[in-house]
């Protein structure tokens, strides 16, 4: 079975409904969208692309790179890993597991270089025997929890973490996600401060100043309860990015329906973060979303 992947809420770019249409809809919003940004310029115009593609066939793409640039007329390698990735096509049919982790379509980069350089691990080899997942580049279950909670930005590369939690122990890693909540609270204190790379986090081990902080700190509510917020509104995004991180930026944000909808949180900073973070999500979910200080 050919794998073929489509567009995520092609609808909004859709204009006629029950035939190939002469023209899609492209809305000024995707100017905010933080996750289109981040984008290297020859995806974003690969990107457009691929939706005017999927206009005239039904929103079924083969999966099939070198086939998609003969048709767009692409200059540049199509990465539709960076695609999928980025959240703005899935990939479907038999084989997309295995169409999704190819080593050539791998949009994990470090693209910040320290001036310290790359530290000496002094812990212990990695641990060969924890069940992999299948589909998501081997990483264990424990570890996309860490990932998923950890406050991740464009510039962490996944892989690389990845390798710095294997070569912990396994009360280390307990430990390093136990303090992730410690962790993000301190971020929140500070409008300037950057969360440091994953793989230092672990790896220079700062993990350990902040167990103790996580222990003290109040339990997250349960998903239910957290899904039930907003009137409801709230389950979307909970399944969107996980509990952890819902809880850690819009447990306490009050929402107002819009349109355009109205997003209230306590601190400049924490609107500052979800703009910066979510709003690709908050646009894909909802539509448009104003994120404004509680006054």
């Amino acid at each position: 079975m050919t794998v073929t992947f489509s567009v995520k809420n092609f609808e909004r770019f859709q204009h006629y409904k029950d035939r190939s249409p002469p023209w899609i809809k492209l809305y000024n919003e995707l100017l905010d969208d933080y996750s289109f940004g981040l984008l290297p310029d020859a995806s974003k115009l690969h990107l457009v692309a691929i939706w005017l593609l999927a206009s005239r066939s039904n929103n079924r793409i083969p999966h099939d790179p070198n086939w998609i640039a003969k048709r767009i007329s692409a200059t540049e390698k199509v990465d539709l890993e960076l695609l999928r990735t980025s959240g703005f096509i899935e990939v479907q049919g038999a084989g997309a597991a295995q169409a999704s982790c190819k080593p050539d379509a791998d949009p994990e980069r470090e693209s910040e270089t320290e001036a310290d350089g790359e530290e000496e691990d002094s812990s212990g080899p990695p641990d060969a025997s924890t069940p992999r997942i299948l589909g998501k580049k081997n990483y264990t279950a424990e570890f996309e929890a860490f990932w998923r909670d950890y406050p991740t930005d464009a510039l962490m590369s996944k892989s690389k973490a990845f390798e710095k939690w294997q070569r912990l122990s396994a009360p280390d890693r307990a430990s390093a996600h136990a303090a992730l909540p410690g962790f993000r609270a301190h971020c929140a204190k500070d409008l300037t401060y950057r969360p440091v790379h994953a793989e230092r986090f672990l790896s220079q081990r700062r993990f350990d100043g902040f167990v103790e902080a996580a222990k003290a700190g109040p339990p997250a509510p349960p998903d239910d309860v957290l899904r039930a917020l907003w009137g409801g509104r709230a389950a979307a995004l909970v399944d969107a990015i996980g509990a952890a991180k819902f809880a850690a930026w819009f447990g306490e944000a009050e929402w107002e329906e819009g349109p355009p909808h109205t997003l209230r949180v306590a601190k400049p900073f924490a609107a500052k973060w979800i703009a910066e973070h979510f709003t690709g999500d908050l646009m894909r979910l909802y539509g448009e979303t104003r994120i404004e200080v509680k006054v």
